[in-house]
């Protein structure tokens, strides 16, 4: 079975062949995301977070649409969408990477809300690499025992590397 392709990708993308310019597109704004329907999850607490998440996603949506015309704004083209708000789903040609591209660069503001388990999503890092004003929501990604004792954070080119004196 082949994996629906998305901007979502986890295959390693090559920056060397980013743009290196920034454009001033007049303010722009970039809102891409998703419903997570709640009717497929179990616990009780999740259903009424993504019922909210929900609601929310889709009132950005609409505000930006009405106060930033020419603004790129919309949900994922899958079924629950389609039931809640038909209007604002995306043509399938947007779940794209070279789409997502593209749309980014003709923008000048993008906005990221936290994702399933209140994740920051990889688009963050794709609109801080293209140099993008950004919109989000609190990160609460806690990195535990960073500053812990007998533990050091160097930065090489490969990276991040952690070493322990313990």
């Amino acid at each position: 079975m082949t994996a629906k392709k998305t901007n979502q990708s986890h295959h390693a993308m090559d920056i060397r062949h980013f743009p290196t310019s920034v454009a001033d597109n007049g303010g722009k704004i970039l809102y891409l995301a998703r419903l997570w329907d709640p009717a497929r999850h179990t616990n009780p607490e999740e259903k009424e977070r993504r019922r909210i998440q929900s609601e929310t996603r889709i009132a950005i949506c609409r505000t930006i649409r009405r106060h930033f015309p020419g603004s790129i704004v919309g949900l994922a083209n899958e079924p629950y969408t389609q039931a809640m708000a038909p209007d604002l789903v995306l043509d399938n040609s947007f779940t794209s990477k070279l789409a997502f591209m593209k749309a980014l660069r003709s923008t000048d503001i993008c906005l990221a809300d936290d994702g399933l388990g209140d994740t920051p999503g990889w688009k963050i890092g794709e609109y801080l690499k293209h140099g993008k004003a950004i919109i989000t929501t609190p990160i609460r990604t806690v990195v535990q025992d960073f500053n812990k004792e007998g533990i050091t954070w160097n930065w090489r080119k490969t990276g991040w590397k952690m070493t322990c004196s313990t």
